[in-house]
């Protein structure tokens, strides 16, 4: 059996910021961009909380969620079904899973084993034994370093301020797995993109980590 890994929706998979701001920009007065973003915290481009929640409504009920693009390069998600089953963790509310799911179905047919939703991504990747996760938010890259679970920051212009302890390039993995084997824990490490992230992941697939690991486990209670 293939090792599990999971994979965060918004900013990894699907490009969520554009049709926010779109609807940001059509109901109140700004001209925000793409480029303006650089930082989790929309009330620092000057959005009230209310008009943030006024804006999420909107989308739902156009079904926004549904016609986002993906973003560019996740085609190569592919590749990783040659070494691992793969999963979505994303921290969307419950409300909008049906046109989560269906948008999943659409871009990524029959990739991807399940899609589960919660703000705790820590423990819901470490209850289905993920030897990796992909996030491009800080917060959630952070509680998992020093477990048994790689977690990836996918970078976008949001998250440049967060240093992981590697970034992705020649003998990254050596550092990987050297850190591994001094703290039983995994160290974070940046990705620049969807290439960088699957070179990076097929190498790990090839570890005597991943196969021991997997196999640990799926074993546990």
């Amino acid at each position: 059996m293939k090792p599990m890994g999971s994979l965060d929706l918004d900013g990894v998979l699907c490009s969520f910021l554009p049709s926010f701001l779109d609807e940001v920009n059509r109901n109140y007065p700004f001209t925000l961009r793409e480029e303006d973003v650089v930082d989790y915290d929309f009330t620092l481009l000057g959005l009230k909380d209310e008009q943030i929640k006024h804006v999420y409504k909107k989308m739902f009920e156009k079904e926004a969620y549904l016609h986002m693009l993906p973003i560019d390069g996740s085609s190569f998600v592919d590749t990783l079904t040659q070494a691992y089953e793969l999963m979505i963790v994303t921290a969307r509310p419950p409300v909008l899973q049906a046109q989560t799911n269906a948008w999943v179905n659409n871009n990524f047919p029959l990739l991807f084993h399940r899609v589960l939703y919660g703000e705790d991504k820590h423990q819901l990747v470490k209850e289905h034994h993920c030897v990796f996760h992909v996030d491009d938010y800080p917060d959630h890259i952070h509680a998992m370093v020093g477990s048994t679970t790689l977690p990836v920051l996918f970078s976008r212009r949001s998250n440049t301020g967060y240093v992981t302890q590697f970034t992705y390039g020649d003998n990254t993995l050596d550092g990987v797995l050297d850190y591994y084997a001094a703290h039983n824990g995994f160290p974070s490490v940046r990705v620049n993109n969807w290439a960088d992230c699957c070179s990076l992941l097929l190498q790990f697939s090839q570890s005597k980590a991943v196969s021991l690991l997997s196999s640990a486990l799926r074993v546990q209670p």
